[in-house]
């Protein structure tokens, strides 16, 4: 549904229930890529009673060519009698760890990582009249024009926009070209976002998590 449904809902729903409804930002699935092969070796102790666990994994990771840097792949290269096969998918598993949210692999830091954002395919349609505003807007919001066409007074033009900054579109679409306006948007793929983008989800990661309250209270001490 668009973000016009979705006002519309909330007010019949406020209206007509008396059921108050808050509306906020949607959360961008944000995801990470290494920029440059990072090695590891981790040792895993663990004793609980009995004989205890005792496991140490070496290894590399490295990034994959950027139309594939979205995808996580897993080579075994143990070879016979350094480690029995039952182990070997739960080292995969724990390779191939993911989350929704900007995150660091235990034991990973000296990684060179880099936050990778969804791009949408976006197509707007309207009035020739107001073809200057319309990229205007989608410039704003970091779009980048893939191309542009025209008939019978109305334009069609192609961008390619971070999700991240098509939030409220609808509303300033709307508003810009008397109602005239429409567009739609798919996806297209990921790829690197801005450094002041990466550096404002890292910091929010770390106010989420109480990391900065630590570094602060470090600093004071």
């Amino acid at each position: 549904m668009g973000e016009l449904h979705l006002e519309i809902y909330a007010q019949r729903m406020e209206r007509e229930y008396k059921c108050p409804v808050t509306l906020g930002k949607p959360k961008v699935a944000f995801r990470e890529t290494l920029v440059s092969p990072c090695e590891f070796d981790y040792l895993h102790k663990k004793q609980s009673g009995g004989s205890g666990q005792y496991a140490r994994v070496i290894g590399i990771m490295e990034p994959l060519p950027p139309h594939q840097n979205n995808l996580l792949e897993f080579k075994d290269e143990t070879v016979v009698q350094m480690c029995q096969n039952n182990f070997i998918p739960g080292v995969e598993r724990i390779q191939k760890c993911q989350r929704e949210e900007c995150y660091q692999v235990i034991n990973y830091q000296n990684g060179n990582w880099q936050i990778l954002e969804p791009i949408m395919l976006v197509e707007v349609t309207a009035p020739e009249e107001f073809q200057g505003a319309v990229i205007g807007q989608l410039n704003k919001r970091h779009g980048i024009i893939t191309g542009t066409d025209g008939a019978e007074g109305w334009f069609t033009v192609y961008a390619e926009v971070p999700l991240n900054d098509m939030f409220g579109y609808a509303g300033e679409l709307r508003s810009s070209t008397q109602g005239k306006g429409e567009y739609s948007m798919e996806y297209s793929r990921y790829s690197p976002c801005l450094p002041a983008v990466q550096e404002q989800i890292v910091r929010q990661y770390q106010e989420s998590q109480g990391l900065l309250q630590g570094e602060k209270k470090k600093k004071k001490n």
